[in-house]
């Protein structure tokens, strides 16, 4: 269904028997900030030839160095997004630490992605701002289905499409790496 949308289709293995089962389905694979550290896992989803968004959630630099090693002798650095997380549900905007994302880009020279718990839109679009690749955020049809943390945290299909929407704002803002008048100062000028 997802292709007929022309949307990939990511799943979140827990263990190699799910990881081999969603092997046939997915289009990425994702890890978990708890399975960041599963390398036996990361290995298996390896041997799929899949894009693969492993979560930052629960590590500092010293685990996320060891990650990136391993990654590389598996072949799937170039194949990955590290996703930078708060594992904390919802995240306090003083926590969300966005500027680490472009702390990361530099120091690993991979793509960096964003994984959000916060409530609202703005961090994510700060986010992209920052350099962040790929945007995760939990979504839901009602933030009041029950009293699981993550539906309070998760857009609902209104505030999805203004997350969309400001992600795509930012894109027009960003404009190039240079700098000349533009159309309408020509005029003036």
């Amino acid at each position: 269904m997802s292709k007929d949308l022309n949307l990939k289709f990511i799943s979140t293995p827990f263990d190699i028997e799910s990881a081999k089962f969603l092997s046939k389905i997915v289009d990425i694979f994702k890890i978990s900030s708890g399975d960041n550290n599963y390398y036996e896992l990361i290995n298996q989803v390896s041997k799929f030839n899949k894009k693969v968004f492993i979560s930052l959630g629960l590590t500092g630099m010293k685990e996320i160095l060891s990650l990136v090693k391993y990654l590389k002798k598996i072949g799937l650095k170039k194949k990955t997004v590290l996703m930078h997380c708060v594992s904390s549900y919802p995240v306090k905007n003083t926590e969300a630490n966005l500027k680490s994302i472009i702390f990361l880009k530099k120091k690993l020279k991979m793509e960096i992605g964003y994984s959000d718990h916060t409530i609202g839109i703005l961090a994510p679009t700060i986010a992209y701002s920052f350099g962040a690749n790929v945007i995760e955020k939990h979504f839901t049809l009602d933030n009041n289905l029950s009293k699981f943390r993550d539906h309070k945290l998760s857009l609902n299909p209104k505030d999805m499409k203004k997350l969309v929407s400001s992600l795509n704002q930012a894109t027009d803002l960003f404009g190039s790496l240079k700098k000349e008048p533009s159309k309408n100062e020509m005029n003036n000028l």
